[in-house]
């Protein structure tokens, strides 16, 4: 079962789940840049959370269906329709063979996800281009019926990013950070989102030290650096703290030159938000499989 890519409008990578444990080695986890999208995506197709999807960046692109698919996309929203019809977004769709996908550029958010019954067959980071051939190990099951969600994505919510500070940050320093707006810089990616307009502090430097998706750091250019899933393992620019896990996914949505403030939180505080997202996230998803498997 596959699909054809007649055209690509900006990257588009296969992603899944992060995989952790080679970060000594210098390799980035890696994996969907907002893990909800792809969550809920996989969910509607009763696939498991992390199954290989298509991350689209920026724009969609044209795809060309050469078997029977049973689709969805998640993330941000733009234009899409199948030969012509409109469909809605966040949503579970059927492709007939020789059936045109088409997937214009986004107008909220920067990523969506391309998921299949089954999952993309493939390697996680894998790029995909122009005459690339997606692989579905799974026959669709044309008996699934369309189906859209039913709730606002949390990853496209507009709020202030929560972060918890650096520990040993003079006092003044964090609520200096938080008195300023900044915008996305345009060279922001899968390694990290720049923002533009908070100026860095007078700190003392330090020597590198390791570092994780979701650190932010001030770069010399004057702006905060919040790194993503394909970021360094290693850093040397002085932190100003550690974002909190439920906000990665809108990081990761975040398009050039949106506005972007920043609040600071306790450990706590993160640990319980991050763990309060992930039982809403599971719990939808696994309402949305059965529904699937129904």
């Amino acid at each position: 079962m596959s699909l054809k890519v007649l055209k690509i409008g900006g990257s588009a990578t296969l992603q899944g789940a992060p995989q952790p444990g080679r970060r000594h080695f210098g390799v980035p986890t890696g994996g969907a840049f907002d893990q909800e999208s792809l969550a809920l995506g996989n969910a509607l197709l009763g696939n498991a959370p992390d199954a290989l999807a298509l991350e689209l960046t920026l724009m969609g692109g044209m795809f060309l269906a050469e078997a029977p698919l049973t689709l969805s996309l998640v993330g941000a929203v733009g234009l899409v329709s199948v030969g012509g019809r409109r469909l809605a977004p966040q949503s579970r769709f059927g492709l007939e063979t020789g059936e045109r996908l088409e997937v214009g550029a986004f107008e909220a958010g920067v990523r969506a996800y391309l998921c299949v019954q089954g999952g993309w067959g493939g390697h996680a980071g894998e790029a995909v281009f122009y005459g690339s051939e997606l692989q579905s190990p799974r026959r669709a099951n044309l008996d699934l019926s369309p189906a859209v969600l039913a709730t606002t994505l949390v990853s496209l919510k507009s709020a202030p990013l929560r972060y918890v500070p650096e520990p040993d940050l003079p006092s003044g320093v964090v609520a200096q950070a938080e008195s300023h707006v900044g915008s996305v810089e345009l060279d922001s990616d899968r390694r990290g989102v720049r923002l533009a307009g908070f100026p860095p502090p007078q700190l003392e430097e330090r020597a590198s030290e390791p570092v994780v998706p979701g650190t932010i750091q001030w770069t010399p250019g004057g702006g905060l650096l919040i790194l993503g899933p394909d970021g360094p393992t290693i850093g040397g620019y002085r932190r100003l703290g550690f974002l909190c896990g439920a906000d990665m996914g809108r990081v990761g949505q975040l398009g050039v030159g949106e506005h972007v403030a920043i609040a600071a939180i306790s450990l706590d505080e993160a640990r319980a938000i991050t763990q309060g997202w992930r039982d809403r996230l599971e719990a939808r998803c696994r309402m949305l499989r059965l529904s699937a498997r129904a």
